[in-house]
């Protein structure tokens, strides 16, 4: 095993690549927080607390980042980020208590979506399989006469933050110890609670961080709803016939009876943890048809060669068409996107591709990031994007984006404008100007510096956020990093220098924020769809060797013992 694989390093990878919510454009990262976290680590500890009082961190609170991303077939989402601050310590707290963690987590027989550390990969947990999700469902299709399908209703959002330690110690020790900050349980919940500016309610939807806490629940769920079953179900490795996908539950079962006394149980276990089941995601449905997503394997099929004529390409948009029209409860065009990007970045008949990836985006928003990412890759390799058309294209959509609030989608279009180097028209853009939104406001600064925006922008609202009280706000991110790069209409750096939490940071050059697109290119970007697909496939394996209770690396006692399967190096 690797020495480095400790509490510390844990943290490390937790700053460097579990910030960000993954629906924000790579533009935002976090590399140096992690890097730097030494000499950050040790100003921090050089901030004084105050006599008999608590640490000085347990008294820092912060508001978060809140931006709406498209969700396909439903509302948009609403993702967010946190202060990095905040962020710093309670990662900090879970990377030292990751053992313990992992260890309550293993009591789950359901869960399909473990928490799995990844050393290596953009993420540092795996991001969940759908197909470890699809696989199952077909095997309790094929097992049972009813399926029994209950969704935790609005589960990130609606998580109450005092059950936090009820799920790491129980509710009893908990209730009685709530005071106790030697309960990891308890700084877990302050600290989630001070990162939302006190707020009892919800979890921030993106941060590796809650995915870890929101994972510690769904166990303890499972827990009680496993002990509640006991006798009535079989909770062995391959005998089991539950699954838990992150907040969604499903059970075979052998009558419509049990289905419905497996979903009273499932409903007053999510209650004793002050959670909700969705009523009408919430069913109980004769199995059917054995109905694996074999969809995925045909529209993988239609691929054609790369080289391809043009007569192939359109056969092929022909036939994800016709799979989009088959299966509208599913993703189809996503996912046909992501297995083409290579085919797409070597094609002959670019200007075919092109218009079949704007289409795409004006269908299904959730296709964005794929679109952006293709278009961008295809320019620094063959510079035949037509830039023109991509400016006419995104200044069109910004103007009705700002209305609808749907900021996500703007940071998009805006980092495709600053990496296309491609002009934008400051009337297209002026609505923008009042909103409160630091990643939004970085990108506009970022592109006037630049020399892509015409005409003149307004910072006012922005820059309202120069001070110490920016730095706790919602706003942190353009109060930080338009110091740190001069892009801010003031040109002020004092409100950061003389922080004590955010002046280190700044000692240290620690950037959450690179320009343009001199970290990409078609070589990394061609490994990591390689290293995307295996993880996929090590995430399946790993869930279905858990079912069969064949891991034998999987135990360990202390941090110093190997980690097992579920690690990547």
């Amino acid at each position: 095993m690797s020495k480095s694989k400790n509490p510390k390093a844990r943290h490390v990878r937790l700053l460097s690549s579990g910030f960000f919510p993954p629906e924000m454009p790579d533009c935002f990262y976090s590399e140096r927080l992690g890097r730097k976290r030494e000499p950050i680590l040790k100003s921090f500890d050089q901030i004084p607390s105050k006599k008999n009082g608590p640490p000085h961190f347990h008294l820092l609170k912060g508001e978060r980042a809140i931006f709406s991303f498209p969700r396909f077939g439903r509302e948009d989402r609403r993702h967010s980020y946190i202060n990095p601050i905040s962020y710093f310590y309670l990662s900090k707290v879970l990377a030292e208590n990751y053992v313990s963690i992992r260890k309550l987590n293993r009591r789950s027989r359901m869960s399909v979506a473990p928490t799995i550390f990844d050393w290596a990969g953009e993420r540092a947990l795996i991001r969940p399989a759908f197909d470890a999700r699809d696989s199952q469902h077909v095997t309790l299709n094929a097992g049972f006469e009813f399926l029994a399908e209950g969704d935790i209703a609005a589960f990130f959002h609606s998580i109450y933050t005092h059950v936090i330690p009820w799920a790491v110690h129980g509710k009893a020790v908990a209730k009685r110890r709530k005071q106790d900050f030697g309960l990891y349980g308890n700084v877990l919940d302050l600290l989630v609670r001070n990162a939302q500016d006190g707020q009892t309610i919800g979890l921030p939807v993106g941060p590796d961080t809650s995915r870890l806490i929101a994972e510690l629940i769904g166990t303890a769920i499972d827990k009680s709803i496993q002990t509640s079953l006991k006798g009535k179900r079989k909770w062995s490795a391959r005998e089991r016939g539950a699954m838990r996908f992150v907040d969604d539950y499903v059970f075979g079962c052998s009558s419509h009876q049990e289905a419905e006394i497996v979903l009273a149980t499932l409903r007053r276990c999510a209650n004793d943890f002050e959670l909700e089941l969705n009523n009408s995601k919430t069913r109980i449905s004769p199995t059917g048809p054995f109905f694996a997503a074999a969809w995925k394997e045909h529209v993988r099929g239609l691929l054609p060669a790369i080289g391809s004529d043009k007569g192939s390409l359109l056969r092929y948009f022909y036939g994800i068409e016709a799979a989009v029209r088959a299966h509208p409860e599913a993703n189809v065009a996503k996912f046909a996107l992501q297995n083409a990007r290579r085919l797409f970045l070597e094609t002959h008949d670019w200007p075919l591709v092109e218009d079949y990836l704007l289409s795409s985006y004006r269908q299904n928003a959730a296709v964005l990031p794929t679109v952006v990412e293709i278009l961008i890759l295809r320019h620094l390799d063959r510079k035949d994007v037509a830039i023109e058309r991509i400016s006419s294209f995104v200044s069109a959509r910004f103007a009705a984006l700002a209305l609808l609030q749907k900021r996500g989608e703007v940071c998009w279009l805006l980092y495709l404008c600053i990496c296309l180097q491609t002009s934008i028209r400051s009337a297209a853009i002026a609505e923008l100007f009042a909103a409160e939104d630091s990643a939004v406001a970085i990108l506009i600064a970022d592109a006037k510096r630049l020399g892509l925006v015409q005409g003149a922008i307004d910072q006012r609202t922005w820059d309202a956020s120069l001070t110490k009280e920016g730095l706790r706000s919602s706003m942190w991110l353009y109060s930080y990093e338009s110091a740190l790069k001069g892009l801010n209409a003031a040109g002020t750096t004092a409100h950061v220098t003389s922080d004590p939490y955010f002046g280190p940071l700044l000692a240290q050059d620690v950037e959450f924020y690179r320009s343009g697109s001199s970290h990409l290119n078609r070589g990394t970007f061609l490994l990591r769809l390689r290293l995307e697909r295996v993880r996929q496939q090590l995430q399946q394996a790993a869930v279905q060797e858990d079912l069969a209770d064949e891991f034998v690396d999987f135990e360990d006692a202390s941090e110093g013992e190997p980690d097992g399967a579920f690690d990547f190096y």
